[in-house]
């Protein structure tokens, strides 16, 4: 499928299958392994809020994007986000991006903030057996996750020149 390209300050998707192409992770179309994947470019100060029973796979270019909402959840299925900037989480209590593999990558940004962490819900389960489980985050800047409930299954972390905030209240695996 070809990629789907939109302009937005704040971006709300809601889907019972799937958003972006299904080939996330394999085929590495754009250098992350998103091929297909919905892009959007985000205007000053913008929101995204994406809800989805499959994958939601988003490649989301221009300025900083703010999580509103629910942010990104899936039911069954994995979050996989490029970004050029950075991602940010609001203040709550709720989990942001939930999904049973999370995938988030900064060109020229952060992953949350020292002091509003990004709250995940990665159920690190795979429903069908394929794919991989856990949560892999590279950025320029600093990555900062707090994972909500139960182990957090690390795939991968990697800043350039930030520091890096993990919490979970389960282990570290």
């Amino acid at each position: 499928a070809a990629d789907v390209s939109v302009q937005s300050r704040y971006l709300t998707l809601s889907s019972a299958g799937s958003i972006g192409g299904a080939g996330a992770g394999a085929g590495a179309a754009d250098g992350y392994g998103y091929s297909g994947a919905f892009d959007a470019v985000m205007g000053s100060s913008g929101g995204v809020q994406a809800t989805a029973n499959g994958n939601i796979n988003l490649r989301l270019g221009g300025s900083s994007t703010t999580l509103n909402g629910t942010g990104l959840s899936s039911a069954n299925g994995q979050i996989n986000v490029s970004l050029a900037q950075s991602l940010y989480g609001q203040a709550g209590s709720g989990a942001q991006i939930t999904g049973t593999a999370i995938k988030l990558l900064s060109d020229a940004g952060a992953l949350g903030a020292s002091g509003q962490a990004l709250r995940l819900n990665a159920r690190n389960v795979n429903p069908i057996g394929l794919g991989a489980t856990g949560v892999t985050a590279m950025a320029q800047g600093g990555i900062y996750l707090d994972q909500l409930g139960g182990d957090l299954r690390i795939s991968s972390i990697a800043s350039r020149t930030g520091d890096i905030w993990v919490r979970t209240p389960g282990s570290i695996v």
